[in-house]
Formats: C-alpha cells, sequence, structure tokens
C-alpha cells in the first residue's frame, strides 16, 4: 500500500507539475545560453539588486546575473524534476550561494521587491506577466522577455541576435 501512494506521489510531482508548468507558464525549453549572456549584459545590473526568474528551468540566467554582479537572484520553478536539477546545478555553480530556487508558482510572488525580472514564457504568460510587471513593479524595474513580447506594452529595446529569437527589454515609468 505504501509503495502505491509513494508511486502516486512521484507520478504527481512529475506530470501534476509539469502540466500545471504547460498551462499557466510555459512548457520546459531553455533558453539558448548566448541569449541568456546578451540578456543578462542589456540589463545593466547593479550589486545589490534583486533579479527574479520566472520559471527559472535549470537556473542559467540566475547563475549568469551572479556571476556578473554581486545580486540577490531568486528564480521560481513549479515543474519539479526541473526544479531539483536547478538545485543540483545551484551547488555547483553558485559559490556565493545567492542564487535561490524556489519551488512554487511565480504568479503568487510579488514584483515589487525585483529590480530586474527575466523570463521566457508562451505569448499567453505574456500578457499577465505583462498586467503583473504594470500592476506590482516599482519604478524604474526592469521586465526582459527572450522570444515574446507583452501585447499592449512597447518595449523600450528590442535585441536581435543572429539566429536566435529576439530579448525585448521592458523598463517601468
Amino acid at each position: 500500500m505504501i509503495l502505491y501512494l509513494m508511486a502516486g506521489l512521484v507520478l504527481f510531482l512529475f506530470f501534476g507539475t509539469m502540466f500545471y508548468a504547460w498551462v499557466f507558464g510555459a512548457p520546459t525549453v531553455y533558453t539558448p545560453y548566448k541569449a541568456v549572456v546578451r540578456m543578462v549584459s542589456e540589463v545593466n545590473l547593479k550589486n545589490g539588486q534583486i533579479v527574479y526568474d520566472l520559471g527559472c528551468g535549470d537556473g542559467r540566467i540566475l547563475f549568469e546575473a551572479v556571476k556578473k554582479k554581486n545580486v540577490l537572484a531568486l528564480g521560481f520553478e513549479i515543474f519539479f524534476p526541473v526544479f531539483i536539477w536547478a538545485k543540483i546545478k545551484s551547488y555547483f555553480r553558485d559559490k556565493k550561494g545567492v542564487a535561490k530556487i524556489n519551488f512554487g508558482d511565480f504568479w503568487y510572488k510579488d514584483f515589487h521587491p525585483a529590480n530586474v525580472i527575466f523570463c521566457f514564457l508562451t505569448p499567453k504568460s505574456m500578457r499577465r506577466v505583462g498586467e503583473k510587471f504594470i500592476g506590482e513593479a516599482k519604478k524604474g524595474a526592469c521586465l526582459v522577455s527572450y522570444a515574446f513580447k507583452v501585447d499592449g506594452l512597447p518595449p523600450q529595446k528590442v535585441v536581435r541576435i543572429k539566429g536566435l529569437a529576439p530579448i525585448y527589454v521592458y523598463i517601468k515609468n
């Protein structure tokens, strides 16, 4: 009986969180490393800032951000196997211990503390992120999206890298 309960829990953690992530965020598709480096360099991070990565996947944006500056980097991942992989990677890639990988739904996180918010989500999710960014982010906060723009919100900058999707940079006024 306990074996069946454990198997059910494992299946839920895998398929349940995968389904939830796909419906309310995006499927697990990693941002190409070349785009990660460019996304982080485009925002001119400063020491002491707070960085969010919505649907952080394996944490590559967080690790790049803490490599460049002394920032507090918070990633949110709802797909349990990917979250575990990111936690394992953090032990090897984040020597300062300032990249925090959180298991959970970023829709319930307050955007106000963040200076910079990174994401690679679906167009449907980007509409909601845009509304949340406008409603909660502090003045001067930056939203950086790989591949998909926020409809109705003009980007401050669009960065194009040959062979990759565009990077959209938004600044809250």
